[in-house]
């Protein structure tokens, strides 16, 4: 990860965003910007950045449009334009990632990460289909989409949290109010992650004083109870002394 990755969060909220076109259409007019910024050599956006934390959508594997719901499982699905695999340097491992193919109107496409391909396809995931749950127009129904491609594994939630299956979409195809408006959080990728691991630094240095601190009290403890048993013995030491080398017992049996 490099310093040069800058990243920030944004929220699209109020009358204004309030329909999929609209958040569709500000993540159109926002990424020609950015990228048009001087030194920029790749931009993206996406509903959730590495490290971050991600709320899981709802998928199905049978050709219900409303499977019961213990037919339904939640895999995490992150919402990305199609320079987000160049721009974070995730790996792709097979397939192709987003471009201008994946509009509103195409058949609906995903990317999927390595845990996601082993557990549900046992790694066979390339050109298969599954079903996305959507709201739309007051819906919610699950609809069909194609993986084109499969990612190498990238941690969400935290660097304490597992890998687990999860999947990309195009922004196109599945827009998300979790982009900036107006944005805030800016930080560089080597920032955030600092902020991350800052807590479990914190513990590690704690750890490693009360460590320490018992190792004083032991050798303290240690130091006592050595100084307490030759000070009862003093008079015993004494009549050592006394005899000089030669043996007590053979000294008291000449007497």
């Amino acid at each position: 990860m490099s310093s040069d990755w800058l990243t920030g969060k944004t929220l699209l909220t109020g009358r204004r965003y309030q329909s999929w076109d609209a958040n569709r259409n500000f993540a159109r007019d926002l990424l020609p910007r950015l990228e048009a910024l001087p030194g920029v050599q790749a931009a993206a956006l996406a509903s959730a950045l590495p490290l971050g934390y991600v709320d899981g959508g709802a998928i199905s594997f049978t050709e219900d449009p409303n499977p019961p719901i213990g037919l339904r499982k939640v895999v995490t699905i992150i919402s990305v334009t199609p320079d987000y695999f160049n721009a974070v340097g995730t790996p792709l491992i097979k397939g192709r990632v987003f471009d201008h193919r994946d509009t509103p109107m195409s058949a609906r496409v995903a990317i999927v990460n390595l845990a996601f391909a082993k557990q549900f396809f046992a790694g066979d995931a390339l050109g298969k289909h599954f079903n996305i749950g959507q709201s739309r127009s007051g819906q919610f129904q699950f609809l069909p989409a194609r993986i084109v491609g499969i990612a190498e594994n990238v941690r969400h939630n935290g660097l304490m949290e597992k890998v687990q299956p999860e999947f990309y979409v195009p922004m196109d195809q599945t827009a998300s109010q979790e982009v900036n408006q107006p944005l805030f959080d800016v930080e560089t990728m080597d920032e955030r992650f600092s902020d991350l691991v800052a807590q479990r630094r914190l513990m590690m240095m704690l750890i490693a004083c009360f460590a320490m601190l018992a190792v004083v009290l032991a050798t303290v403890g240690v130091f006592g109870v050595f100084a307490y048993s030759v000070s009862q013995r003093t008079q015993e030491l004494g009549i050592i002394r006394f005899y000089g080398n030669r043996d007590p017992i053979s000294n008291c049996a000449e007497r």
